[in-house]
């Protein structure tokens, strides 16, 4: 018997958890203000047989930093060593304090790469790996839990320019897509349409839109969201509708507690997700997967091994565990082969 997949959305202490216990069925769990959280997690785990399997965690979108960045495109470059370089041009902390992962962005041969960069603080990263530890756990992946979001989409989508508005304690995640491509993020605090319309707006020149195609929206309760909805549709001047969830979702989007919608939508998305994410926090030796080989950087006191899932993913996404790319202030180089 397959051990659950299970999911955990982190934001400000509270732990929400979405356990995909069979066909269409799910447990959910709120571990809220309790003093041992990890004993606490565990407990709940127990009580309801959820026990093996790894746990995925989802951390907070304002938690990260995600930005799209240029790189030359020059002739056999190494994207991972030019990335780790000007890394602290676009992080607000150290780059040897630093976890991150990219993911190559379509685009013409004639202009610069253009990679979506995922980072976080090492003590962000730390934080939600030593209480998963603490409840006798082991991490499946550790991403962004907005970015699992398209994971609840079907495989095929047409490629139009959509933004996906998720509403959850007070905020909204904006996931600006093509298609099921993830262009970037932003989290923002609108607290009615008008105010969600302006920064959706503010945001398009982020990923070089003039326009969007359609806008989908999520987390909201029963009674509020059409409200939402026409004034959306108002305020930007193009369809506003609930995301065009894949048929297989549907029934365990049915069943999330409707007072908890938000954030267990959330934690839903991080269990649904793949097992090696696009954008993955995870460091490389507590991934489940093996590794095909490996580059040493350089850490605050050791060195750590980076490892890249064996064989290619949709040919565009190269994924690093770092603190750095860097060791004593020169790039990292990479290691022979075993």
């Amino acid at each position: 018997m397959r051990p659950p997949r299970i999911g955990v959305f982190l934001r400000d202490g509270r732990l929400t958890l979405i356990a995909l216990t069979g066909r269409d069925r799910l447990a959910h769990v709120v571990v809220e203000a309790a003093e041992d959280p990890a004993a606490t997690l565990a407990a709940e785990l127990r009580s309801r047989g959820l026990g093996g399997g790894r746990l995925r965690l989802g951390l907070d979108r304002r938690l990260a930093v995600v930005k799209t960045i240029e790189l030359p495109r020059a002739a056999g470059g190494d994207l991972a060593r030019m990335i780790g370089f000007d890394l602290e041009r676009h992080v607000p902390f150290p780059p040897e304090q630093t976890h991150f992962d990219w993911v190559a962005l379509p685009g013409q041969a004639d202009e610069p790469r253009r990679v979506l960069l995922v980072a976080a603080e090492a003590r962000t990263v730390e934080r939600p790996l030593a209480l998963e530890a603490g409840a006798k756990r082991r991490p499946a992946a550790l991403t962004v839990a907005c970015h699992a979001l398209p994971a609840l989409l079907p495989h095929a989508l047409p490629a139009r320019r959509a933004v996906w508005t998720h509403r959850h304690d007070g905020v909204a995640d904006l996931l600006f897509l093509d298609g099921r491509t993830l262009l970037t993020s932003r989290q923002v605090a609108a607290a009615d349409p008008a105010e969600l319309a302006r920064e959706i707006r503010r945001s398009l020149s982020v990923v070089r839109w003039s326009g969007v195609d359609e806008v989908w929206l999520s987390g909201l309760s029963g009674d509020d969201a059409p409200a939402w909805r026409d004034d959306l549709t108002a305020a930007l001047n193009v369809p506003v509708s609930p995301p065009p969830f894949a048929t297989s979702a549907l029934p365990l989007i049915a069943a999330l507690p409707a007072a908890n919608q938000g954030p267990a939508l959330l934690a839903l998305a991080v269990a649904a997700e793949s097992r090696s994410p696009a954008l993955n926090l995870l460091p490389a030796a507590l991934r489940p997967w093996a590794p095909s080989h490996g580059l040493l950087v350089g850490g605050r006191s050791s060195t750590t091994r980076v490892r890249r899932p064996a064989g290619p993913r949709a040919g565009r996404r190269r994924s690093r565990d770092a603190h750095s790319q860097r060791a004593g202030g020169a790039a990292a180089q990479p290691a022979a082969r075993p």
